[in-house]
């Protein structure tokens, strides 16, 4: 990140706007994790409406894409198990 001064000779070659809010004063400090060493500590703040609205977009892209897809793909053709095993793939 830069700063510079706006100088009147500055404002000859450069069209200087207002800015779009004011930071003020602003620290960045690191956190500690309470379990740093686990990979997988990032899904303990997954919720339940999170993990519901993530698997209600894969069944409807899933969906979308066997409906597009089923009359010029023969994958997406045969049994309805084959059909339901392409769609979850």
């Amino acid at each position: 990140m830069g700063d510079f001064t706006i100088l009147t000779n500055r404002s000859i070659y450069v069209d200087f706007t207002q800015p779009y809010f004011e930071s003020g004063l602003v620290m960045v400090v690191p956190i500690k994790a309470p379990n740093p060493s686990n990979a997988w500590t990032f899904l303990r703040y997954f919720t339940g409406a999170m993990w519901g609205t993530a698997a209600t977009f894969f069944v409807f892209t899933g969906l979308a894409v066997w409906l597009l897809e089923r009359k010029v793909n023969d994958s997406f053709r045969g049994k309805p198990k084959e059909q339901v095993t392409t769609f979850l793939w």
